[in-house]
């Protein structure tokens, strides 16, 4: 149960406690230089007026404890801090009406990807939040005119995905038989370090004791899954892993280089590029994407989406595999032809 009911905290201060609790209940371990450091990025990035020094973070970290009292800790080991348990909640002061509209519209889109039975409690954290909000400024029709549009098409087994929520959110280990692309069923237990939603999909990153080693699991393909009571310390490699855009972490080639022509320049340049990669334009219009590494099916995709506006300039082997590729769709389409 957290304290903290009318404590004096001003916006600027509340802004970066909430974004520290997140830190701390998300097990990013953050530390006062690397919390700071993040807040200096989000200045520059979103101009959000909350850059402040590592001392400063220093004293939010004790205004926490002495104030809110969080179970904070300092993890020598992943060198930054920690909550020794996650029955803490933060009692923050009643939020304004920009930082309620943004907290509700955060919420509304994550109802509109979670699978039920996590759909419905947003769903009614959301109607909770609404109650006792302004109606002129926010009102359940216009709420619902925000739509997060994931074009998911795999059906995930409400239960399956209710155990495998709980197994992250509580740090148990897992029981699964786990279906493989090819068709495969394998029994495996699994640590499950991180839950993330990846191109209209949700999957699992995490330890697997049969593989010995790291691995991503589609929830979807999830055929069973039962919690045990063996619990394990979430992994940072692993979680910082997947928040750099590394979400596939194996069989990946190095430098990659793919040319654009101008028609698909445009649109590659709104992408959100990944750590590694960059993007650069030439005065034609054209423009070459450089990635320190990639995984060869995500470039495969990516330059025949393009319909014959991307070249992939290396590596060649790969390029070869995208030649045999785009071989057999024309062999395909030319099979067609002949019918007619």
């Amino acid at each position: 149960m957290g304290l903290g009911y009318g404590m004096p905290v001003n916006k600027k201060q509340l802004v970066r406690l909430i974004k520290l609790v997140a830190e701390l209940k998300e097990n990013r371990y953050p530390n006062c230089h690397s919390f700071a450091e993040k807040l200096h990025r989000l200045e520059q990035d979103a101009n959000m007026n909350i850059d402040c020094k590592a001392k400063t973070i220093q004293r939010d970290i004790r205004t926490l404890k002495e104030e809110f009292g969080a179970p904070i800790s300092f993890d020598y080991r992943n060198n930054g801090f920690h909550l020794d348990h996650h029955g803490w909640d933060f009692v923050c002061p009643a939020l304004q009406d920009e930082e309620m509209m943004a907290s509700i519209f955060g919420a509304k889109i994550a109802e509109d990807i979670f699978p039920e039975p996590i759909k419905s409690k947003i769903r009614r954290a959301v109607d909770t939040q609404l109650a006792g909000t302004n109606p002129d400024a926010l009102d359940k029709a216009f709420i619902k005119t925000l739509i997060a549009a994931s074009g998911v098409n795999v059906k995930i087994d409400t239960a399956i995905f209710e155990t495998v929520f709980n197994a992250w959110q509580e740090r148990l280990a897992l029981d699964i038989r786990y279906r493989a692309p090819n068709g495969t069923v394998s029994t495996r237990r699994i640590e499950p370090h991180v839950l993330t939603y990846y191109r209209s999909a949700w999957y699992i990153k995490g330890y697997c004791l049969k593989s010995d080693a790291t691995r991503l699991f589609a929830i979807h393909r999830i055929k069973s899954a039962v919690l045990t009571d063996k619990t394990f310390e979430p992994d940072k490699k692993i979680i910082d892993s997947v928040n750099k855009g590394e979400v596939y972490d194996y069989g990946k080639v190095k430098d990659v280089e793919i040319w654009f022509a101008p028609e698909s320049a445009n649109y590659v340049g709104e992408l959100k590029l990944r750590h590694g990669e960059k993007l650069l334009f030439s005065k034609d219009g054209s423009a070459v994407m450089k990635m320190a590494e990639a995984v060869p099916e995500e470039v495969i995709k990516l330059v025949m989406s393009e319909c014959g506006n991307a070249r992939l300039v290396k590596p060649a082997k790969l390029a070869e595999k995208i030649a045999e590729v785009a071989g057999k769709i024309a062999a395909t389409h030319r099979s067609y032809r002949h019918r007619d």
